[in-house]
């Protein structure tokens, strides 16, 4: 599985030339519940779109280890 993420992210990473600049987003969830019932007041999930939302566009998602900018640097 890892390996078939790594070739698609470099795929992705080679064809963003392509694509339209990177769109950064950020979903907050309030009261997120987890499967063992604690809940969590608020979870803030930051991601990056590539591409047209009416086309199909790429779903960028990264580590906390380092930046998505790292993902679609040219």
């Amino acid at each position: 599985m890892t390996c078939s993420l790594l070739c698609f992210l470099i795929a992705v990473v080679g064809s963003v030339a392509e694509y339209s600049a990177p769109k950064e987003c950020e979903l907050v969830l309030r009261d997120f519940c987890f499967h063992n019932g604690q809940v969590l007041p608020e979870l803030r999930l930051h991601y990056m779109t590539v591409g047209a939302p009416t086309g199909e566009p790429v779903l960028i998602l990264h580590g906390i280890a380092a930046s998505g900018d790292q993902v679609t640097s040219r």
